[in-house]
């Protein structure tokens, strides 16, 4: 339901002001809500917070992929839609692995809190 909303909203909002107030605004707000999300205690504001980072990931998909639409030619929209979603792909690799090798716990286990030794030899440790 969020996605819809964001969506349809982002699209609608960026046609009637433009596209670079409202993509600011919304950079603005991602890595505002990011920074809540990840040093959130728990609770409402948590949940409050994902929410607000999820609906604003959504608005930025929306944004993103019309600008690379609309910059490039006809001929070479297919090639350049391609490549965007390959560079997607691949910074979320980097980001999921690069956020699971950070020890926030400082035990030297790699952040699991606990488990398998065999589990926690193999975890990457960022220094």
């Amino acid at each position: 339901m969020l996605s819809i909303f964001a969506y349809v909203s982002a699209g609608k909002i960026s046609d009637r002001v433009g596209r670079r107030p409202v993509l600011s605004v919304v950079y603005a707000t991602y890595f505002l809500s990011l920074l809540l999300f990840y040093n959130s205690s728990g609770g409402a504001f948590t949940v409050m917070s994902w929410v607000v980072f999820a609906a604003s990931m959504f608005g930025l998909d929306v944004l993103n992929n019309a600008i690379v639409s609309e910059i490039f030619p006809t001929m070479a929209r297919a090639t350049a839609s391609t490549i965007s979603v390959v560079v997607g792909v691949v910074g979320t690799i980097c980001g999921v692995v690069t956020e699971g090798s950070i020890d926030i716990d400082g035990d030297d286990d790699g952040g699991s809190g606990g488990g398998d030794d065999k589990l926690r030899k193999r975890r990457w440790k960022l220094r």
